[in-house]
């Protein structure tokens, strides 16, 4: 019996399962509220027993069928049954578990979260049970100092970054990772450089907080407990419950470095950059929304992707929680870049795009390396040509031009180093199999944050990984596998979002894992497409423009029609009262600024006021006056009308 089959000869509610299920999709017959979730869990069973094992493909197949519905139900953490989203309760914050299984749990006061029984401590903190793990309001600085690196004593004020990384126990986890963790992170030289915070957010693990310090004081301060015996016993990326959050201390920055920070990470075109770099998408603990410059005079909630609330100090949410070095220091690395990008480029240049400029520059190259590779099968065998830290992307057309005669299919891969050492051997492509081994060669590139993989070899990136511990044991003996519809299906289950690309030198043939997930156009697969949808100033700067329509690049016949926004502003249309600002005393004279509501001063309706306009450099209010001279004339007009109209000077 197939499942088809059996849905059209099994009886419900008078009818066949079938019918059912059909009568919900496609005729809106049933109203979504008599769903039951007997039903629902009858469904789910079914497309397990049949073809569909994990989890993650049978729960897309269930919103195929049931659609928004699935939304008013949660699957329980404990036994994989569906239950009423009212009847539910969450373990641990964020596992939902069934009427039936709540049984083995009990609600924490201290944590606010049901815990099960072997985690709950009568009420008790965390603390109290592990000397080296304090309250999570325990501050820092009462246990560690700013620290610096040698390396620093040229910068007069240099950028301090504190890391806050959350860990989760792994099992027969030492009772003592408490006090393995903070020997781990003391050095005779500097003292303590982190401490260990409970966090009731966690299943059953900790964070790890550390110093103000800058960066080149964290890469000499990390390295005792990442290569130390306290690490085997914890995880960090492999789980749903631990981020990442890095504090830059508000002293370096301006109001204006802040308010381009706030755009840059909020702005939904930079979205898929950002989540790349982040290695996650978290709208419950990292939410982003419109920001605009004048923001940075604002607080935020807490739960925002940039926390504008504490006093001292600006936090970034975005991160998922890393135990890699590579990985761990990629995010590092990126919020000390993004630091440099914001005090450097113009409030109208924060697109990802020119930020991947700014990382190109040769100040920056050394600091943030990006490499090349491209491959090829031809007369049964596979070419190889990496191109390690070119010094530009005219060594890249160099090396592209030496094969433009070439008539067949070709991977190409950019590489900005990420996981891993910065050498030509981590850039891609990688070798899977040999043809002394298999009687076939066969490479891969990979496109996505991080594959899921054990992070044993030190100063290897992710990909290198995933091929020797995960690729290669399967297909060593096996090598048609790689062609087998199961086997994709459970390795695009395996990496999520991210794409693998295959070349094998026997069929001389690229497969694409999650090709779905990528685009084709101009008869070429692209694993994003962002780059092909210039906006704002960048797209003034490109005669050609993305069509998705027709899959085709299309020349703009005029460059200059401005899109929404397209400044960068964020502000919109304004209607409402003029604003009334009284000014500090300057040489003994108080005066009063009249401050006219934001005006529309582009031709799209974007809007200005004069907070955009702080701690911007002579250059760059001569940019905007350059670019908007008609607006910004109407709008000083405007200004100074109402402050004589108010009385002021």
């Amino acid at each position: 019996m197939t499942l088809l089959s059996e849905l059209r000869s099994t009886e419900y509610n008078n009818e066949t399962m079938y019918s059912y299920l059909y009568g919900l999709k496609h005729e809106d017959r049933i109203d979504e509220h008599d769903i039951e979730v007997d039903f629902l869990n009858d469904v789910d069973r079914m497309l397990s027993r049949y073809f569909i094992r994990n989890d993650m493909t049978r729960y897309r197949r269930l919103t195929n069928l049931f659609g928004d519905i699935i939304d008013h139900f949660s699957k329980c953490e404990d036994c994989g049954s569906w239950e009423y989203e009212d009847d539910v309760r969450w373990a641990y914050d964020d596992n939902p578990i069934c009427s039936n299984c709540i049984d083995n749990y009990r609600y924490s006061e201290n944590r606010d979260t049901y815990v099960s029984e072997d985690d709950y401590y009568d009420e008790e903190s965390e603390s109290q049970h592990d000397d080296y793990i304090y309250e999570y309001n325990e501050d820092v600085m009462s246990h560690c100092s700013y620290q610096v690196s040698d390396k620093d004593r040229t910068e007069l004020y240099p950028l301090y970054m504190g890391v806050e990384l959350e860990v989760e126990r792994r099992n027969n986890c030492p009772y003592e990772i408490g006090e393995m963790t903070h020997n781990d992170f003391y050095n005779s030289k500097t003292g303590q450089f982190a401490i260990m915070k409970s966090d009731g957010s966690l299943s059953n693990g900790f964070e790890i907080v550390t110093a103000p310090a800058t960066l080149n004081a964290h890469r000499e301060n990390w390295d005792t407990f990442l290569n130390g015996a306290a690490i085997k016993h914890l995880k960090s990326w492999n789980t749903d419950t631990t981020g990442m959050h890095i504090h830059i201390s508000r002293s370096h920055l301006t109001q204006l470095d802040i308010g381009k920070l706030l755009v840059f990470i909020n702005d939904y075109k930079n979205e898929e950059f950002v989540n790349h770099i982040a290695g996650r998408n978290s709208d419950q603990w990292a939410k982003k929304s419109s920001k605009k410059i004048s923001d940075a005079v604002n607080s935020s909630e807490k739960y925002e992707a940039v926390n504008m609330s504490h006093r001292n100090t600006i936090e970034f949410r975005i991160f998922k929680g890393n135990l890699a070095r590579q990985g761990l220091f990629r995010v590092m690395e990126f919020v000390h870049a993004l630091v440099g990008f914001s005090k450097t480029t113009s409030m109208t240049k924060l697109s990802y795009k020119d930020f991947i400029r700014y990382m190109e520059l040769p100040q920056n190259r050394s600091e943030y390396k990006v490499f090349y590779g491209l491959m090829f099968a031809n007369k049964g065998k596979v070419h190889v040509h990496k191109l390690g830290k070119p010094k530009s992307f005219k060594s890249i057309n160099k090396l592209w031009d030496s094969y433009k005669n070439l008539d067949v299919p070709m991977g190409l891969h950019f590489r900005f180093n990420t996981n891993g050492e910065s050498s030509k051997a981590m850039s891609h492509p990688y070798q899977v199999l040999t043809k002394e081994e298999s009687n076939r060669d066969i490479w891969l590139m990979h496109n996505g944050p991080q594959l899921p993989t054990p992070m044993i070899d030190s100063n290897k990136s992710d990909t290198h990984q995933f091929v020797k511990w995960i690729l290669r044991p399967q297909l060593i003996n096996e090598p048609e596998l790689l062609y087998n519809p199961d086997w994709q299906e459970m390795l695009s289950d395996m990496i999520g979002s991210d794409k693998l690309l295959f070349l094998d030198s026997k069929t001389e043939e690229f497969t694409i894992i999650n090709e779905d997930q990528g685009k084709t156009t101009d008869d070429m697969w692209l694993s994003n497409t962002y780059s092909l949808e210039p906006r704002g100033n960048y797209a003034l700067s490109r005669d050609y423009k993305y069509d998705e329509d027709t899959d085709t690049l299309k020349k703009i016949e005029n460059k200059y029609t401005y899109e929404d926004d397209d400044w960068g502003y964020g502000m919109g249309h304004y209607s409402g009262t003029p604003i009334y600002r009284t000014h500090v005393e300057t040489k003994g004279n108080t005066t009063k600024n009249y401050v006219n509501p934001p005006r529309d001063i582009l031709e799209d309706g974007t809007a200005l006021d004069e907070n955009d306009l702080y701690g911007m450099t002579f250059k760059e209010i001569e940019e905007v006056v350059y670019e908007n001279p008609s607006g910004i004339s109407q709008w000083l007009h405007d200004l100074v009308y109402n402050s004589e109209v108010k009385g002021g000077k």
